[in-house]
């Protein structure tokens, strides 16, 4: 997720999936830094206290592991803020995105008992549903992009969160609510781009092979011989009282997120259950002395395949349902999630032989913030006086490196409705220095050096293996990789013009504002005194200041939505759905009234300016119209 903050907070509101699309900077430093770790159990459990605190994070659950035993497993702060109920091993929280481990782990069990194969398309198996893919003769979407990200789909956001309908509702149902997220945006199986509305699919699918609903498969083939007791994916009274609170910012108790793509992020669990499913995965899994999975197929749910990054070599990023990261000089295999209310994550490192559970009941549109801030503690404490293996650095010829030097345009934005914010500032420049590849994002001051492994594949400094790649795409263009983002070879100065373009005709279209409070009260008096030198056809001047009032106010009115809010038909969103016709429908009306001023009796400045403003009225209306921001219906989207 990754953040452009904007001051305006109803603009931040509307872009809020800009939080996928920020980087991570990369350490310059050569060696682990040397940091105040937590080195015992209490001083770990003080410093997640503490952190809580700051942060305002109400509870979190944690659990460290080895394959064979448990070695913490509580919980620190509260389940419920009203009641002062603790969080302990027991407590069971929204797991949201790590939902999506459990549906590929589904699909593993099943090309293990050969019911299916992954490289079969989606349209064989339900061709009820509608793809909207330009490539379907020759690049069909299949099981396994659906898995790994790379369908080219949309994500899913805004209207996710099932208020009205049943809980249960059948999933083919639940998939028409999002099926403006199946249009494929590039060729499947190139670009990976997380999406949560391909692993709503696949749930369907998976009920399509096995018969059963993909919650009964999911109990029955993976949690019952788990153990995990406690895990549902449904809020009942007979679970209710182990449930934590959810919150948002400030305490705000959240409502029990429901959700259409039940697949992408419905499974509640415990810590307790969350520890026995990351031991069976560290055990590739096995039960005790029970297989249920292949060794194999487990390191093939932790290895990516299907986009172009991974067949070029890279092998960091997202497999079936399991993303491999690094931190610190090590690898660790796990998922992230969050939905209303819940954010935690999971991870182990075959490495240090460990591995460790977060679960919080806390998301706000800054959650990254303090969340990260108590996973990363847990994992320093499992890391402890390890000392991470760095490989040796090749010798790639300066001729080899300088063919990468250039600017690249993001061109993977999790949600479209921001890529055009993407396009102009989250790119990235690679420049060289001493024989030494560097990149610098647009946005940013820091250089991070990038490290070769291979020809194609480098790494950070705090790196155990390659985590970005370089290669040309098939139509010769060169892009870069990093395992989440990816850019391809642009021009350097297209996001300068297109930043240009875009602030000079804001400030312009703004500029009706303090020009209004200028002619307004000037005008008044001429009218009031009769004064024959009054200014003439004032619609030149009216129209484009309520174009521009207009739309701001769209965007006032959905400034203290909640983030369910977005989702649904609420008279905020009805408000920005009709300003931003109206703002188009204005814009065009001031740049004809512009035109025919010139064969009125008004002044050569104001009959220029009225034209100026028009004409940036305009074209921000075609730009918003492009990327679909006019007409906007947010509980739609």
């Amino acid at each position: 997720m990754n953040n452009l903050y904007v001051n305006s907070r109803c603009f931040l509101l509307l872009l809020i999936t800009l939080l996928s699309c920020t980087k991570f900077c990369y350490s310059q430093q050569n060696a682990v830094p040397k940091e105040n770790h937590p080195q015992t159990i209490q001083e770990l459990k003080f410093r997640i206290d503490s952190l809580l605190i700051k942060n305002r994070i109400p509870g979190a659950g944690i659990a460290i592991v080895t394959k064979d035993s448990i070695i913490y497993l509580d919980g620190v702060g509260y389940a419920n803020m009203e009641t002062k109920t603790p969080v302990n091993g027991n407590t069971i929280f929204g797991t949201g995105s790590i939902t999506k481990s459990f549906v590929g782990l589904a699909f593993l069990k099943l090309l293990e008992e050969g019911k299916i194969n992954l490289q079969t398309p989606v349209k064989e198996i339900v061709p009820e549903i509608d793809i909207d893919n330009s490539w379907e003769e020759t690049d069909p979407v299949r099981i396994v992009h659906l898995l790994e990200h790379t369908s080219g789909f949309n994500d899913i956001h805004f209207n996710d969160y099932n208020l009205h309908d049943d809980p249960e509702i059948p999933l083919k149902e639940a998939l028409k609510v999002s099926s403006n997220c199946r249009k494929v945006r590039w060729r499947p199986g190139s670009i990976r781009s997380y999406s949560s509305a391909g692993y709503a699919l696949a749930g369907y699918i998976l009920e399509k092979i096995t018969g059963e609903k993909f919650e009964d498969y999911i109990r029955k083939a993976i949690l019952e011989p788990l153990n995990m007791t406690a895990s549902t994916f449904l809020l009942t009274p007979e679970n209710r009282q182990l449930f934590a609170q959810g919150y948002e910012s400030k305490y705000k108790p959240s409502p029990f997120p429901n959700m259409y793509a039940r697949p992408a992020g419905a499974l509640n669990s415990s810590t307790r259950d969350m520890a026995l499913f990351v031991q069976f995965l560290m055990n590739k899994g096995k039960v005790g002395e029970e297989r249920l999975i292949s060794e194999a197929l487990i390191e093939r749910m932790e290895t990516p395949t299907s986009d172009w990054a991974t067949q070029a070599g890279l092998k960091k990023g997202y497999g079936l349902g399991i993303s491999n990261t690094f931190y610190k000089g090590f690898k660790w295999c796990g998922h992230n999630g969050a939905t209303i209310g819940y954010a935690g994550a999971f991870a182990y490192s075959r490495e240090l032989g460990k591995g460790c559970v977060l679960l919080t009941n806390y998301y706000d549109i800054d959650f990254i913030s303090g969340v990260n801030k108590i996973w990363h503690s847990l994992q320093d404490y499992v890391i402890g006086e390890n000392i991470p293996h760095f490989p040796i650095v090749p010798d790639i010829p300066a001729e080899q490196l300088r063919k990468y030097v250039g600017y690249y345009e993001l061109r993977n934005s999790r949600q479209q409705l921001v890529a055009w914010v993407d396009r102009m500032l989250n790119g990235t420049f690679i420049s060289m220095l001493n024989d030494t590849l560097y990149q610098k994002d647009f946005v940013g001051e820091e250089k991070h050096v990038l490290i070769p492994v291979t020809e194609q594949t480098f790494r950070s400094p705090l790196e155990p293996d390659a985590s970005k790649i370089f290669f040309q795409t098939p139509e010769g263009l060169w892009a870069y990789f990093d395992g989440e983002n990816y850019w391809e070879n642009s021009a350097a100065w297209i996001p300068w013009f297109y930043i240009t373009i875009f602030l000079i005709a804001w400030i312009l279209m703004l500029s009706t504002i303090p020009y209004a409070i200028v002619w307004i009260p000037i005008d008044l008096y001429k009218r009031i005194t009769k004064k024959e030198n009054r200014s003439k056809y004032l619609r030149t001047r009216v129209i484009p200041l309520l174009a521009v009032l207009v739309l701001l106010y769209g965007f006032i009115a959905i400034s203290n939505q909640s983030l369910i809010d977005f989702g649904q038909k609420t008279f905020g969103n009805i408000q920005l759905f009709v300003a931003t016709l109206l703002f188009a429908a204005l814009s065009f009306y001031s740049l004809f009234i512009a035109i025919r001023s010139f064969w009125k009796p008004v002044k050569t400045f104001a009959r220029v300016y009225a034209l100026i403003v028009s004409l940036s009225c305009v074209g921000m209306t075609i730009f918003f119209s492009y990327w679909d921001i006019i007409g906007l219906r947010l509980w739609a989207y």
